[in-house]
């Protein structure tokens, strides 16, 4: 398992590091020590990190994704890793996001 933050350092909003809000969520167990954690600053996974790099290493042809604001990262993500080849599969039942401000339903 890959795990993945998405940080904006120096930027003092909560994606920032310094503002405590760049962690796991309590609900999950930690990484294990041989998962790597990444730290992206874009809406995908693989732009700013060694993601491609990790998975072509580990002969990985097929990407389970999960995470927090599904309509931004984790599907940007996924159609990422399927324009780069691999077969993609979106968990829908392990995303979450919240409502973008200003919008109405």
């Amino acid at each position: 398992m890959v795990w993945v933050l998405h940080t904006a350092p120096g930027s003092g909003t909560p994606f920032d590091p310094d503002s405590g809000h760049v962690r796991f969520l309590a609900e999950l167990e930690e990484p294990a020590p041989d998962e790597p954690v990444l730290r992206k600053t874009v809406h995908n996974a693989f732009t700013t990190t060694n993601l491609q790099h990790l998975l072509t290493r580990a002969g990985v042809g097929e990407v389970w994704l999960c995470g927090i604001r599904t309509e931004q990262c984790v599907e940007t993500t996924t159609r990422l890793a399927s324009d780069l080849g691999y077969a993609a599969v979106l968990v829908t039942d392990a995303t979450t996001t919240d409502p973008l401000g200003g919008l109405s339903a």
